[in-house]
C-alpha cells in the first residue's frame, strides 16, 4: 500500500511544493467522490474549507473527520 497518491489519483491531489524535506498537496474532493487507496507519511492537514469526510484504513478502520476552514490536525500516523 505505498501508493503515491499524486500519482494513482492525479485528479485529485496535486503538488504545490516540493523540497528535499518538504511536500505540500493541493486535495480537493467533491460531494461522494473516492479515491484510490494509497499512503502518507505523517502529515500537517489545513482545512481550506469546510468538510465533512471520512478514510478507510487498512485493517477496517473507519475514520471520520468534521474539518472547518482554517482547522489544523496533525496526523502522525502514517495511512
Amino acid at each position: 500500500m505505498a501508493a503515491d497518491p499524486v500519482i494513482v489519483d492525479p485528479k485529485h491531489y496535486k503538488v504545490e511544493f516540493e523540497n528535499d524535506r518538504v511536500r505540500v498537496l493541493r486535495i480537493r474532493y467533491g460531494p461522494h467522490e473516492k479515491s484510490p487507496m494509497h499512503w502518507h507519511p505523517a502529515n500537517i492537514v489545513v482545512m481550506l474549507s469546510d468538510c465533512d469526510f471520512c478514510f478507510y484504513l487498512p485493517k477496517d478502520i473507519k475514520q471520520d473527520i468534521l474539518g472547518h476552514v482554517g482547522q489544523v490536525l496533525c496526523v502522525e500516523e502514517p495511512y
